[in-house]
């Protein structure tokens, strides 16, 4: 007994149903336009998020790009920097091994010349306690005197000329030596500085490769966001375009074609004063130029410029969307019905087309006026 209850209910419930719809169907099918444009409204703003996220993450991570390429160029100069420091290294390397060189040859050299010295300084030992008057009166003249006495003066000049020269080629040789190595010391210090600048700079290239991956996983998720949400944005446009086509509503009024309906305005997602027209053959949009060209549909602006085509780039058409033609006329210029027919729908709302108008012309061809005052 219980179960027939419940099923008399539910039949009852779809007979109450049935009977609101055929006696008040404006209600129903205007309240329901209503709310998918409010959610065709919420939807477009998230996609308006998404995409100023994109746009933001695409900043970034252009920035990073570019400080990237900027921290790879900073690392190819101190690389160069440290090749070029290496080489110098090894330059000083070898110069002081020449220098150690030299200088083993000149210690050798010391080694003879002291051997000479060795000998000559023992030569003047054995003459140099001879008087000066011995040494004349054993000489056969005294011009063979003074010759042996210069002699021993040249000589004594002689070994300190060379223990002189000796000494300042050892010294140089040195100087030079410990030059080098302090040369050497610094290229060494400044080639370890370059490396830690480098381990550095790699470690902030690394840091900043990272951020970029992040970033652009960031931007990929976002993208993958956006088109969902496009996707969602046409499901329910499509459910709008389908309640466009149905037959059962009740008219609000007629018009005659060129009879002013409402004035250009920017209300809704607009950026700008114009005119969102859109031509309707039952549930689907078509392109209006042909329409309007035949004549069998006149313009709804009696001056005006097109400022986005049906296929146009930025149309929503060109999006995937239910598409139109945008017109702009002279500041709140009168828009006129394009046709005879009966005014369906007469929408205002803060989103979406704004306050927007539809009619019926009849044989399932409907017009659009969007964006109205």
């Amino acid at each position: 007994m219980g179960v027939l209850w419940i099923k008399l209910g539910k039949k009852l419930g779809l007979f109450l149903l049935l009977i609101s719809f055929i006696f008040c169907p404006c209600s129903v099918f205007s309240t329901s336009v209503s709310d998918l444009e409010g959610r065709l409204g919420e939807i477009n703003q998230e996609i308006r998020d998404y995409q100023s996220e994109i746009s933001q993450k695409r900043k970034t991570a252009q920035s990073l790009e570019e400080e990237i390429v900027g921290l790879n160029q900073n690392i190819d100069l101190l690389n160069d920097k440290i090749t070029e420091t290496q080489a110098s290294v090894r330059d000083k390397e070898k110069q002081i091994v020449q220098l150690s060189q030299k200088i083993e040859f000149k210690k050798k050299e010391l080694e003879k010349e002291g051997e000479v010295l060795d000998q000559l300084l023992c030569f003047m030992y054995e003459v140099g306690d001879t008087p000066t008057m011995e040494i004349i009166l054993a000489s056969n003249s005294f011009s063979e005197a003074l010759d042996q006495l210069e002699n021993m003066s040249w000589i004594e000049k002689q070994i300190e000329e060379k223990i002189e020269s000796i000494e300042k080629a050892k010294k140089s040789i040195e100087d030079n030596l410990a030059q080098q190595k302090r040369e050497k010391q610094k290229l060494a210090i400044f080639n370890s500085e370059l490396e830690t600048e480098k381990a550095g700079v790699s470690f902030h290239l690394a840091q900043k490769n990272s951020l970029l991956a992040q970033t652009e996983g960031q931007e990929e998720k976002y993208r993958e966001y956006l088109v969902k949400a496009e996707k969602e944005f046409q499901r329910v446009q499509a459910q709008i375009t389908s309640l466009l086509a149905v037959e059962s509503y009740v008219s609000q009024g007629s018009v005659k074609r060129g009879q002013v309906i409402g004035f250009q305005g920017s209300t809704g997602f607009s950026t700008g004063p114009h005119l969102h027209f859109g031509v309707y053959i039952g549930n689907q949009d078509v392109d209006p130029i042909p329409y309007l060209n035949s004549g069998r549909l006149s313009w709804p602006f009696d001056s005006f410029i097109i400022t986005q085509y049906y296929w146009g780039d930025f149309s929503h058409r060109g999006r995937g969307w239910p598409g139109g033609l945008d017109l702009v006329s002279y500041p709140n210029a009168p828009v006129k019905a394009a046709a005879d027919g009966e005014i369906i729908l007469n929408i205002r709302q803060n989103w979406g087309f704004g306050h927007y108008i539809v009619i019926d012309h009849g044989d399932g061809l409907r017009t659009l006026y969007a964006h109205l005052q």
